[in-house]
């Protein structure tokens, strides 16, 4: 598990999963808390024996973070979900840009 923290404030999580194995459980899971997905694909992965699986690359967007949920990653093992704010976005992309507050209802918190 990774973090970012901007002023003191936590604007980026990025958690590993366990692939391949695991991601319709992650799927299920993101899909109750954020709801159905802005983007929704697949991509075809190969494991160490040849097999060929897909592997869902998987974003949901709203007005104040955004995330991102792979099946796997370069090993069939290990996927990622990722949930950023605009706050971190700002910071990662080298502009610290100032965002209105977010009203209480305008989209899920980290």
């Amino acid at each position: 598990m990774r973090g970012l923290v901007v002023d003191e404030n936590l604007e980026r999580l990025t958690v590993l999963t366990g692939g391949l194995e695991r991601q319709e459980y992650w799927l299920a899971q993101l899909t109750e808390k954020y709801g159905e997905p802005t983007h929704l694909d697949s991509e075809k992965k190969e494991n160490r024996l040849g097999a060929v699986f897909n592997s869902y690359v998987v974003s949901w967007r709203f007005s104040n973070l955004g995330v991102d949920f792979q099946g796997s990653l370069d090993s069939t093992e290990m996927g990622s979900i990722d949930v950023v704010t605009n706050k971190g976005i700002d910071f990662l992309s080298g502009t610290r840009l100032d965002h209105p507050p977010q009203k209480q209802n305008q989209g899920p918190k980290l």
